[in-house]
């Protein structure tokens, strides 16, 4: 199974590999955007756990067979909103996936390259 073919499928495994130790950060999300962003892990961990919604990722690239998403919901301090890019994969058959990338859609970013 290449990875979730719907939001809400897609929302319970990334919330599932977060809990289980198996959602890692891409190069590009750690060391680009999570600095330009004032975004950390504890606020990534914030989104999705308490995401307001889920939905595909038009511009997500899958590199592990999966299909990829993007989360929004509050950072840790639930003073913004912030949104997750990600790519929802199996790994020995085990739900697993990659933040791509972080997002602050009150600067319009979604839409831009991340």
């Amino acid at each position: 199974m290449a990875g979730p073919g719907d939001a809400t499928h897609a929302l319970v495994w990334i919330r599932k590999a977060l809990d289980a130790g198996r959602l890692t950060l891409s190069w590009h999300a750690e060391h680009e955007r999570m600095i330009e962003r004032n975004i950390d892990w504890p606020d990534i961990q914030s989104c999705i756990r308490n995401a307001a919604r889920c939905q595909p990722y038009k511009n997500g690239k899958p590199e592990r067979g999966g299909t990829c998403w993007r989360v929004y919901g509050p950072d840790l301090d639930e003073d913004r909103e912030i949104a997750i890019g990600f790519e929802a994969y199996q790994d020995k058959k085990r739900d697993s996936g990659v933040v791509v990338t972080v997002i602050d859609p009150s600067k319009d970013e979604d839409e831009k390259d991340e």
